[in-house]
């Protein structure tokens, strides 16, 4: 998706690395890209939500929810700002105020809301497989709902700051552009500070969490198994060893399993999510090492490019995380084929039953007739 601000004919941007041109272009070939990837994103974001909530009830699930509510208002906006940009003038008002409020605003809070609850997955996972008995230390397992509702409210109060920005300001008669904020201008350090201390919060901090924690999610991944050499995984040796355990060492080997599945499934879903968000993540923030690389300097078409093809990779991050939890996790395939196979029931149903009344219709109208 490419935002672009309605003020190009301001002789402040004439000089700009990328012409005006080029970046229409990219401009109008993300955007298409951009609707075609929320055509499938979309459903897959509701297949994972549904799945997910259907699913067992533990508690990476409900932060893995929570990144796919991030990751569909983040859609949402997309389709959003991607239409507004196709079909409403770059000049007017409800454009501009599109941009500023959520393309801008929103869409930054529900992205870094999302990075922070994949760093708190993989958290979560590694103090479950390294204290798989002493849930009462694992404040992260006792109350996730609680823990998502927070992170959604604390990133949302760091990223305040991103609204009180930028303003949208009336150049001439109906034309409408979005510039610095008059707030802004006047307490630039303060606004600095503020951006750092958000950035570091809800983006540098759990990315490097993210990292460190999914490393060691590895290694301990490795040793528990290598220290469980009896733990089986296929159905065959899983019932021969029903058939030589007692009661209560094949429960404990069966809860050993499942945690060592659902961190190795956390695991994927957490470093998949890393690597497609990373590029959009990364452009946003270039602007806090390149000093002149900003939207009010010769730089800006650049920027828009280079933020329209970052933002293609993170809009897969839905199907690709459905595609993960299918194949690695049996029951979520369950839940997500009894769940289309309804669908395509209660389709089917549906129709047969407005075939039937409409030959009963027919049928009235013909004895009428006669």
């Amino acid at each position: 998706m490419l935002i672009k601000s309605s003020n190009e004919s301001s002789p402040t941007y004439e000089d700009n690395i990328i012409s005006a041109r080029v970046t229409g272009i990219v401009a109008l070939v993300t955007s298409i890209a951009s609707l075609l990837i929320a055509v499938v994103a979309l459903p897959s974001c509701a297949l994972n939500l549904i799945a997910n909530s259907l699913h067992r009830r533990d508690a990476y699930t409900y932060y893995l929810v929570g990144m796919s509510v991030a990751d569909g208002l983040d859609l949402v906006i997309m389709v959003l700002t991607t239409l507004m940009e196709l079909l409403v003038p770059k000049s007017s008002f409800a454009y501009n105020v599109t941009v500023v409020y959520i393309s801008v605003g929103a869409a930054t809070v529900v992205r870094r809301a999302a990075i922070v609850l994949n760093s708190l997955a993989s958290v979560e996972r590694f103090f479950t497989l390294i204290f798989p008995f002493k849930r009462s230390i694992n404040i992260l397992n006792q109350y996730p709902r609680l823990i998502i509702i927070s992170v959604y409210g604390n990133v949302f109060l760091f990223h305040v700051s991103i609204l009180l920005e930028l303003s949208v300001t009336k150049i001439k008669e109906e034309v409408w552009a979005f510039t610095p904020s008059a707030l802004r201008l006047e307490n630039e350090q303060l606004f600095l500070v503020l951006q750092n201390v958000a950035r570091g919060a809800a983006f540098y901090g759990p990315l490097i969490i993210t990292l460190i924690i999914n490393t060691a999610l590895i290694v301990a991944l490795k040793l528990h198994v290598y220290n469980q050499r009896d733990i089986r995984t296929t159905a065959g040796t899983g019932a021969l060893q029903k058939e030589t355990t007692n009661g209560g060492e094949q429960k404990g080997h069966v809860q050993r399993d499942r945690v060592t599945k659902t961190c190795r499934l956390v695991l994927a879903l957490s470093f998949s999510f890393f690597v497609l968000a990373l590029p959009r993540t990364l452009s946003s923030n270039v602007g806090s090492f390149l000093a002149g690389y900003s939207y009010f300097s010769r730089s800006r078409n650049l920027i828009y490019v280079v933020n329209a093809f970052a933002s293609l990779p993170q809009y897969l991050t839905e199907p690709c995380l459905l595609l993960i939890s299918c194949g690695l996790s049996t029951q979520f395939r369950k839940t997500v084929r009894s769940q289309l196979c309804c669908s395509c029931e209660q389709i089917v149903a549906m129709n047969f039953r407005e075939r039937e009344v409409i030959s009963d219709l027919t049928d009235n109208v013909t004895l009428t007739t006669a």
